[in-house]
């Protein structure tokens, strides 16, 4: 059961990491026009 809430835990992160990423580079190119 642990393992699969630490790596749920990770699957989150990682998703909301891309999508920080996402708006980064969206935010930064909105910037540059």
């Amino acid at each position: 059961p642990d393992v699969w809430s630490w790596l749920e835990m990770i699957t989150t992160a990682l998703q909301q990491k891309r999508e920080n990423n996402r708006s980064d580079d969206y935010e930064s190119f909105s910037r540059s026009i």
